[in-house]
């Protein structure tokens, strides 16, 4: 596989820890690609600017709780339980590194709305992270979301959290631009 997209959770969580800057705001419809990948833009989150690319959107909670990337994956990336389990892979790889602390080994997860859905949860210097990696197809191509929560208050705020990053990946839609 050419990009496994996990770097994209280290990401967001240097934003979480280091802060992204911009004020949040409300719900924008935003654009990828030129234009040819439109999504809405999480409630309440803040667009890193500094972070934007051509292929990517990061955006982090307005209480710095959560951290989220949506990207368009290369062309040709299809989504198929071969990948999720390549991905699965390398996820688990990261958490055996020493100072993790696994809470909820990386699992697949069924999920009529994505392709693939990959969640788990660990410790890692004092902090807990709850994890989803969510991928759909959308028209010609792929796209991903990798959501952190960072020490949610309770459970509630961690599925809050999540939940937003399953809404920006269905709210994506593909034009013919």
């Amino acid at each position: 596989m050419k990009s496994l997209p996990v770097w994209i959770g280290l990401m967001g969580l240097s934003l979480l820890l280091c802060g992204a800057g911009p004020s949040s705001a409300p719900v924008e419809h935003r654009t990828l690609l030129n234009g040819q990948v439109q999504y809405d833009s999480p409630a309440g989150w803040a667009f890193s600017q500094k972070h934007a690319a051509q292929d990517s959107a990061v955006f982090v909670s307005e209480d710095r709780h959560g951290g989220m990337t949506l990207n368009v994956q290369p062309e040709g990336m299809t989504p198929s339980d071969i990948i999720a389990v390549a991905i699965l892979k390398k996820i688990r790889e990261e958490r055996a590194k020493p100072g993790v602390k696994v809470i909820q080994q990386a699992k697949i997860e069924h999920d009529p709305n994505f392709e693939i859905r990959i969640s788990e949860a660990y410790e890692e210097d004092k902090n807990v992270y709850s994890k989803l990696y969510l991928y759909r197809q959308r028209g010609k191509r792929t796209l991903s979301v990798t959501v952190t929560a960072l020490n949610p208050a309770d459970d509630d705020a961690k599925r809050a959290i999540l939940h937003a990053g399953e809404e920006v990946l269905l709210s994506v839609k593909w034009t013919k631009k």
